[in-house]
């Protein structure tokens, strides 16, 4: 069986899921991410597989995800961020130019 997204409980930063009776608790959002979490989680779990390892294994639920492949989107754009800083980055002159640069000879 797999998470069927009507019983996805949206409550601000938290997210529920009813399952079995029950309102289980997901995963808590405070940065955002909210969209591609439950996306993937939908794709690669099954309620089963999920609500054991949280209350089993006692996992959380990134690293839960993290497990088959799951990377976050502040982790996507600050890889990106760093990627593109390396690429710009210039070499360092040294002590020898700099110094005739500033002092004109």
């Amino acid at each position: 069986m797999m998470f069927i997204p009507s019983k996805f409980v949206d409550r601000g930063e938290y997210v529920f899921y009813n399952y079995r009776f029950e309102e289980k608790f997901v995963a808590r959002f405070k940065r955002g991410g909210k969209a591609a979490f439950i996306k993937f989680l939908k794709a690669n779990f099954t309620p089963d597989e999920y609500f054991a390892r949280r209350e089993i294994n006692g996992e959380t639920p990134l690293g839960i995800l993290k497990t088959k492949g799951y990377v976050s989107p502040m982790a996507k754009k600050a890889k990106k961020r760093l990627m593109a800083m390396m690429l710009e980055s210039k070499p360092v002159r040294s002590y020898d130019e700099s110094w005739v640069k500033i002092n004109g000879k």
